[in-house]
């Protein structure tokens, strides 16, 4: 019986792929490779090392991996950048020119910091604020973290440092965003103030200074029945 072997290594096969990562966060799955010979059999007695390289993006973690029968398992790279839709990732067997390539998206990481957007106007005590505030989740470098659905933030009223009314409306993001609808605080007017924005592990983010103007009128029902009395 003629037993036949596996030949010399010719291609290098990517069998398990993770299909986009989400910047400075590990790959799930991680990259499998499978050195291979001319006719596609796995070169079972190969223990090559496998580098992978990347262009458009930053890479990091053990960047090259000894085969164990001719498999390549990296375990802990991952991306980090900008979201893009042209990062490629070049896997080469070290020493030779035998190499895969295999275009991958980068998506945002974890929230690390808020943005606001929005402008200050015509705040009124007692008033509710009629364009709510609006906060755009990033990650570290930038990019909006489309996917946060959890994050939640709140909002105070703050004078020379110091709280003046916290607002009792908690709000949640949405595709990485967090407006804060239907803020109303009572305060002293024409007098200076920002707002500030919180959120659980996030640093916050104020407004600038501005003057809270007289609200809508406040009657006192004492008043209002000594009126009604006086015109009996």
């Amino acid at each position: 019986m003629i037993e036949l072997t596996p030949g010399a290594a010719n291609s290098i096969v990517a069998t398990t792929h993770p299909t986009m990562a989400r910047s400075s966060l590990a790959f799930i799955p991680q990259p499998v490779l499978e050195i291979r010979d001319t006719a596609g059999n796995r070169v079972s007695q190969s223990s090559d090392v496998v580098a992978v390289a990347v262009q458009g993006a930053t890479l990091t973690g053990q960047t090259s991996m000894q085969a164990n029968a001719g498999i390549a398992s990296f375990t802990n790279i991952k991306l980090s950048g900008s979201a893009s839709n042209a990062v490629t990732l070049s896997y080469t067997i070290q020493g030779t020119n035998i190499s895969t390539t295999s275009a991958i998206p980068l998506e945002a990481g974890v929230a690390t910091q808020m943005q606001l957007e929005w402008t200050v106007t015509n705040i009124k005590t007692r008033g509710e604020i009629t364009q709510s505030p609006k906060l755009i989740l990033l990650d570290e470098y930038g990019n909006k973290v489309i996917t946060d659905q959890t994050t939640t933030a709140s909002a105070s009223l703050i004078r020379q440092g110091v709280v003046v009314v916290s607002s009792s409306t908690i709000s949640t993001a949405v595709n990485g965003e967090i407006s804060l609808d239907g803020l109303v605080f009572i305060a002293r007017p024409d007098v200076a103030y920002h707002l500030r924005f919180d959120s659980d592990g996030l640093p916050s983010v104020s407004t600038s200074q501005f003057v809270v103007l007289p609200g809508p009128v406040a009657v006192s029902y004492t008043h209002l029945r000594a009126h009604e009395t006086g015109r009996n």
